[in-house]
């Protein structure tokens, strides 16, 4: 796989808008339920480092044909997974804005064609299309570097569930739940004070699940209204982190 010189990828990109401001903390918000990170990422923050970058095929399918050749075209119509925009609505909320989940990270489907010819995963690692040569490339390391945050599955809307599931089945077969309890929180969600709160509304839970609140009609909660507040803030704070390392792409970009 060819690196690319930082050159070379700002020529690549030479053609396309930058992404605004808007954008930008529009495909955060976007990101956080992109796929369920909940169920595949570590639940507790730092997390685990993730790729932000800009793509010029940034909402496109990529496609395999069966020789093995790599192209990318416009989806016009919503892919087959809940989060594959069409083309056009994704370049209007969010530009070329990507991101690369690495591995480990959930499963990856493809969808084969009559034709032979598959529908791949195009979020697994940092790569972009070289149209010209009609290659993937990777990324210049100043690039990966610059656009890494650090996320969890707290940042998605129903990581409340899954502390709960967790917590469950460590009492289950058990396990003490409390040894497994993080020993901090970032202090810009709140710091000790929340995760004490958050410790607090687990034991209630666990002595009597009647406190259990699903929040009602319409909530976006997993589980629990009141975990899912405390959680609240940190999601925030890992969004703001993914618009951080986006904006340190584009500045790299423009220097």
């Amino acid at each position: 796989m060819r690196t690319l010189t930082l050159d070379e990828y700002r020529n690549l990109l030479r053609r396309m808008p930058e992404p605004t401001h808007e954008q930008i903390e529009g495909f955060a918000a976007f990101v956080t339920t992109a796929h369920s990170w909940y169920k595949h990422l570590p639940t507790w923050p730092p997390g685990v480092p993730m790729t932000f970058f800009l793509d010029p095929c940034a909402g496109m399918e990529r496609v395999v044909d069966r020789r093995g050749r790599v192209r990318y075209e416009h989806r016009h119509r919503h892919g087959f997974h809940y989060s594959s925009l069409e083309t056009r609505e994704y370049r209007d909320r969010f530009g070329t804005a990507a991101f690369a989940r690495g591995a480990g990270t959930g499963t990856r489907v493809s969808l084969v064609r009559a034709n032979r010819s598959r529908i791949v995963p195009n979020d697994d690692e940092p790569l972009v299309f070289d149209r010209d040569r009609k290659e993937l490339v990777a990324l210049p390391e100043e690039v990966v570097e610059a656009g890494t945050a650090l996320v969890s599955g707290a940042m998605h809307p129903r990581a409340d569930l899954i502390i709960l599931v967790h917590v469950h089945a460590a009492r289950h077969h058990g396990v003490d739940w409390r040894s497994r309890w993080p020993t901090d929180w970032p202090e810009e969600s709140g710091g000790a004070a929340t995760l004490a709160k958050l410790f607090d509304r687990v034991e209630a839970l666990l002595a009597d699940p009647q406190l259990q609140d699903d929040g009602g009609a319409g909530s976006t909660c997993g589980a629990d209204q009141v975990v899912y507040e405390l959680l609240t803030a940190e999601r925030a704070r890992q969004q703001r982190g993914i618009v951080r390392a986006l904006e340190r792409v584009v500045a790299i970009l423009g220097a």
